[in-house]
């Protein structure tokens, strides 16, 4: 499998053993949850050799823990922390508690063997997922011994699942492109949702693959040969739409998205008037060539609304280098994005073009 193993060489400071109260990130100061530790083991010289497996991962000995959870401790409340989330500064201090679990010969937890003492884990210095295409497993290491989590306690399931799940979908992504890096984004969804057939094997989700974008993203990133395929790229891209999707959201906050607005609200008014500047220059009156008869057009009569395409014409104008497209070329790449522009991509610039017509009938009004 791969490994990430993070912050290696760095010793955390050691905690004295004492209850504890817990909050996780999403949590506020009146939800932490109670956890009495007052029978944890706190010295891994206290732990007899029965833990140890017979069969070492390492050069160093290879225990288990079941019922796991990984915190950082702030001032005397310990805040649950996810392993692939740490690469910020100042470095956290990281404790790891957890029971005791014999293993067998091959490394999987013993199932007639009762649970052992709970032991908890200062100056972790290193920590690790490592990954194949259908399995996940987290480790910690101390300069005693390396650690295989096995479970979570009911208060760290939440992140042990997003955890698991994410390299997961990394894992499955990378080993698909390893066998054909031409798959674009939609076939190596359809393969990873695919694997779930295989027993055993994590239940993963379609809509997961956007979920972690930018984690598979970074992975595959850096992974050899992969950095530039289709699939990666194509990724990236319904990462930028959903960000814009979310930005259309949250100008229209509390809005229903499966119902049309009645009225579009007057903050579309700035973003009218941004779209509809011709670059910044004066528009000038047209003028009638020598001879010809002037059409009368009053100069003072309201300008006429404009379609939800020309303002999303402008918005993609706006975006692009024109100097390195050909008029043709623009125009056709242009109608071929607003072709499938997501629905609530889309009704951005309906609600744009709405409030357009609004503002045009009452110019009219006022005009007449």
């Amino acid at each position: 499998g791969l490994s990430f193993p993070q912050l290696s060489g760095v010793t955390f400071a050691r905690l004295a053993a004492r209850p504890s109260v817990f909050r996780t990130p999403a949590m506020h100061d009146g939800d932490e949850v109670e956890l009495g530790w007052e029978d944890a083991l706190t010295g891994e010289e206290s732990v007899a050799e029965q833990w140890n497996a017979a069969r070492p991962a390492g050069n160093l000995p290879t225990r288990a823990l079941a019922s796991c959870v990984v915190f950082e401790d702030k001032g005397g409340v310990q805040e649950l922390r996810d392993l692939q989330r740490l690469d910020v500064q100042p470095l956290p201090c990281i404790e790891v508690v957890g029971r005791l679990t014999q293993l067998d010969d091959e490394g999987e937890p013993v199932a007639s063997s009762p649970g052992g003492p709970l032991l908890r884990l200062s100056g972790v210095s290193e920590w690790s997922i490592e990954y194949d295409d259908l399995s996940v497993a987290i480790w910690v290491s101390t300069s005693c011994a390396d650690y295989k989590l096995l479970s979570p306690s009911p208060s760290y399931e939440t992140l042990w699942q997003v955890l698991q799940r994410r390299t997961a979908l990394a894992a499955r992504a990378i080993a698909l492109l390893q066998e054909n890096a031409q798959l674009t984004y939609k076939q190596l969804v359809k393969h990873v949702v695919g694997l779930n057939s295989v027993p055993e094997a994590l239940q993963l989700q379609a809509e997961e693959m956007l979920d972690h974008g930018d984690f598979i993203v970074d992975q595959l990133s850096n992974t050899e040969l992969l950095s530039g395929c289709r699939a990666l790229l194509g990724l990236k891209e319904e990462i930028r739409r959903s960000q814009i999707a979310r930005s259309a959201a949250s100008i229209l906050p509390g809005a229903d998205s499966n119902k049309r607005s009645r009225r579009a609200p007057t903050s579309y008014a700035s973003e009218i008037a941004e779209l509809r500047k011709d670059s910044g220059k004066e528009k000038k009156q047209p003028r009638a060539r020598s001879g010809a008869k002037k059409d009368g057009k009053d100069p003072n009569a309201p300008d006429a609304p404009r379609t939800a395409f020309q303002y999303f014409t402008k918005h993609v104008r706006a975006e692009v280098d024109l100097s390195l497209w050909s008029f043709g070329d623009l125009a056709k790449h242009i109608s071929e994005r607003w072709k499938t522009l997501p629905a609530v991509e889309r009704r951005r610039f309906d609600i744009i073009a709405e409030a357009d017509r609004e503002r045009f009938a009452l110019e009219q009004e006022w005009y007449a």
